[in-house]
Parts: structure tokens; C-alpha cells; sequence
């Protein structure tokens, strides 16, 4: 029977509104958490001069705003937790046919790790959308047994709605809210802590096997060269064992080979793992504060602010925008008193304390390290133990606003 012209549109329209039903609902019941880190760089008119990509060493340990702050630099964090250097170079070469920046930054964190992570792969490109760049990826990432699965996010979203509110629903569809972070991890009070991590004897061995990582390193150090991108290779410090080290210092060798920059911070002496460790394998916010600070200034060599300082530029005042609401909520007044110290020391611009000690308060050696690198930050003044609960109090002063706020801690 021939088809009629009636009946041939009726199925290209019903082809066309079953797709456009699954690619709402996929868009629907995607992870939230995704949209709400990544809608500012897909939104953005502006330009990036930086951007960073690798674990979840990344996400905790580098921020942005910091960057635009003190320098000027605009910049977005695309770490994630557990993320394959493979998984990275794809994020890259995704990312920069948004945003074409200056510098792409690699954390080589874990050079052995996997070509192909099932959930690294949907947690990062999930939220890039279908090109010929994300066919590839798909493509070189995935196994020819899993290649369909990864072309719509909607078999492994469309079970979502069954945990989703209303809300939930109309923000992924209308995308109402983002980070102020630029990609960064938000700093909240059930998140940072100061720990106590391992310590390890430094090695200058060096892990002699070559891995599928090493090779994406050389992927995404010639994709830059030859699109006008300056690559630089880094290993945020933390405390490192034996064998992680090794790995580490055979990224120099790499680094060398490819005639790139890397920066091994695992042996600068940058942090204090007394006092920046949120846990035996991340920097708290101290931490990230200072590495960003190291990072500020290592940027500025490579012509990133200086000549190209944005912080004065018309068509960056949303930055300026998103900083006042980034600071509102950067510093977060905890009741534990080392937390509080920490988090002072990424805030010295805006803050200082007055702290009150009850006579006869011995600090710990961490508590003393603290102290000690708010500097002029801080006075420490000892008064008269009260009858009952002694108690740690002090006085925060906000430098801008000259504006006081009382804390008090238990002993």
C-alpha cells in the first residue's frame, strides 16, 4: 500500500514529538547538582582566561573567585570527584568550544587511572550537549557494547522524578539558580573540618610504568598547542604516600618530554598539612585559599592579569556581582573553634578577631599554628576565668562594614 503525504507527516511528527518528550525528561530528571555548577559558564558572555580541569583535588582546592578577586582572572573549576585524566581531556576539548581560554590547567593527580569510569563519564559529560566533539568522546571512552547507552542521558535518568519535588522539576527545566563559585566547592559548615592526615617520608623515586593517562596528558598538552592554548600541568599538594609520589615525579619527566610547565606541589612548600587538611586526601578551605594564592601569582607570569586584569572592564561587572553574593557566604561562623580559625585565614581582607582566652588556656599546637597565620588578623588577649564553663569568645570585626559580631565557643 502506497503511503499517502498525510500519513508520512503524521509519523515524522510523532517521531518528532516522541523525541522531543524523551530529551525533556531527560533534561527534566537530570541531576540538579550538575546544572546548578555548570549554568554559569554556558550562560556567560564573557571570556574565561583559565580553565581548570581534574579530580575532586580541584573542586576542593582552587577558587576562582579568589582568583578574581586579588588578580582579575576569570577563570572556571571543572574538578570532579574521581575524575580519569582521559575523562578530563574530553571535558577539555568539550569545554573550550564554549569558552576558548588562555590557559587550560591539568591536575595530574592519579596517572594511572582508568581510561573508561561509568559514573566519572555521566557525572561530567552528561552536561555538555550533543555534538560531533561529544561523539567522539563517546566514541574513544566507552566500549563498543556501551557506545548507544551514553548517546541520551535519558536511560539513566528517567527513573528521577520518583525523588523529585515540583520544584526540583521546574528548576531543571527553567534553570532559576547557579554557583556563585565558578565550579569550586561550596564552602558549608558540615563539609570542613581540619584533620589530622598520614604522614610519609619524601621520595624522589619514580613510578617507572607508562599509563593510559600519561598518554591523555600528551592528548591534552598537543590539543592546546595547536589551538593557541598555553597548557600547564599541576599535582595540588596533599599528604602523599610512597607510591603516589613516585607518580608524581614521573609527570616531571613527562612535563619535560612535552615541554610544558608542572608544578609539583606535592614538594613546594605551600601548605601545612597541620592545619589545611579537610581530610587524608583533600585541603579545607585554608588550604585551597593558599594554593589558589600560589596559583594567582604563578598565572600572572603566563600574561594573566596584568594586561589582562578585567576587573576594571565594563562587560565584567556580573563578575563583581557574583563576588558580593560569593562573599556573603564564604565565610561560615562555626562552633568549633579550629574551623573558625581556618576560615578566618581565607578571609584576612574581610575580617579580623579580637579572641578572648580564659587565664591559664594552653593551645594546642594546631590551635597555635592557626593563631600564628592570621598574623595582624588577630589579637589575643587572656582575661579572667569566669565561675562555671570557661569559655573561648571573641570579637569579629568586618573591616568593610565596620561591623561587629560576637562568637563564642565551648571549651
Amino acid at each position: 500500500m502506497k503511503m499517502t503525504s498525510k500519513q508520512f507527516l503524521a509519523i515524522v511528527f510523532t517521531t518528532l514529538l516522541t523525541a522531543g518528550a524523551l530529551l525533556l525528561a531527560a533534561r527534566t530528571f537530570q541531576r540538579k547538582d550538575r546544572e546548578f555548577k555548570y549554568r554559569p559558564f554556558f550562560r556567560d558572555k564573557t571570556e574565561y582566561d583559565v580553565l581548570f580541569f581534574g579530580t575532586s583535588h580541584v573542586f576542593c582546592g582552587v577558587f576562582p573567585m579568589q582568583l578574581w578577586h586579588d588578580w582579575g582572572i576569570t577563570s572556571y573549576n571543572f574538578g570532579e570527584n574521581g575524575a580519569p585524566i582521559p575523562t578530563s581531556y574530553w571535558v577539555m576539548r568539550n569545554a573550550v568550544r564554549y569558552h576558548k581560554p588562555k590557559i587550560a590547567v591539568l591536575d595530574t593527580y592519579e596517572v594511572s587511572s582508568p581510561k573508561f569510569d561509568k559514573r566519572g563519564f555521566r557525572f561530567f559529560l552528561d552536561i555538555f550537549p550533543m555534538t560531533p566533539t561529544k561523539l567522539l568522546a563517546i566514541r574513544d571512552l566507552t566500549d563498543s557494547k556501551n557506545y548507544e547507552k551514553f548517546l541520551t542521558n535519558y536511560e539513566i535518568y528517567h527513573n528521577r522524578w520518583k525523588e523529585m519535588s515540583i520544584s526540583d522539576r521546574f528548576d531543571s527545566l527553567f534553570h532559576s539558580d547557579y554557583t556563585k563559585t565558578k565550579g569550586a566547592r561550596e564552602i558549608t559548615s558540615n563539609e570542613i573540618s581540619i584533620a589530622v592526615p598520614n604522614t610519609y617520608e619524601q621520595t624522589n623515586e619514580l613510578f617507572d610504568q607508562s599509563t593510559i593517562a600519561m598518554n591523555y596528558i600528551r592528548k591534552f598538552v598537543d590539543f592546546c598547542n595547536k589551538n593557541d592554548i598555553i597548557p600547564i600541568l599541576i599535582n595540588i599538594p596533599y599528604p602523599a604516600n610512597e607510591i603516589e609520589q613516585k607518580k608524581a615525579n614521573a609527570v616531571t619527566l613527562l612535563a619535560q618530554e612535552l615541554g610544558v610547565p608542572y608544578y609539583n606541589m606535592l614538594r613546594m612548600n605551600i601548605v601545612d598539612y597541620d592545619t589545611d587538611c579537610n581530610d587524608s586526601n583533600h585541603l579545607n578551605p585554608s588550604g585551597a585559599y593558599k594554593v589558589t594564592d600560589f596559583l594567582g601569582h604563578m598565572l600572572n607570569r603566563y600574561g594573566v592579569g596584568g594586561d589582562f586584569d578585567h576587573r576594571s572592564d565594563f562587560f565584567y561587572k556580573s563578575w563583581h556581582n557574583d563576588y558580593a553574593e560569593y562573599k556573603k557566604s564564604k565565610l561560615v561562623v562555626t562552633e568549633n573553634f579550629k574551623n573558625s580559625l581556618m576560615l578566618l585565614n581565607c578571609n584576612k581582607d574581610t575580617y579580623s578577631l579580637r579572641l578572648f582566652l580564659p587565664e591559664g588556656t594552653e593551645l594546642d599546637r594546631v590551635e597555635q599554628k592557626l593563631v600564628a597565620q592570621l598574623g595582624e588578623n588577630i589579637a589575643v588577649e587572656y582575661v579572667p576565668a569566669s565561675s562555671g564553663t570557661a569559655r573561648r569568645r571573641g570579637i569579629l570585626h568586618d573591616i568593610e562594614n565596620n561591623f561587629d559580631t560576637e562568637l563564642v565557643w565551648q571549651k
